[in-house]
């Protein structure tokens, strides 16, 4: 993911631990987005739950998939 993407993760938790996996710091950023053609917009898909409160780390159960979508 390049360096000047801009965050629209809703949730802090996920935000946090988006970060630790990727090694930067990613803010939460509850935004609408228009996207237009030649846009790319990479997708954190949670499965397993909402996360805990105060979560950094994935706990046992939950997966994180990162997809790249392009219009």
């Amino acid at each position: 993911m390049p360096a000047d993407c801009i965050s629209a993760i809703g949730h802090a938790d996920t935000a946090r631990v988006v970060s630790n996996i990727l090694n930067r710091d990613v803010q939460a950023n509850r935004i609408s987005l228009t996207l237009s053609e030649g846009d790319t917009l990479y997708v954190a898909q949670l499965t397993g739950g909402r996360l805990p409160e105060g979560a950094t780390t994935l706990p046992e159960g939950f997966t994180l998939k990162f997809i790249r979508v392009t219009l």
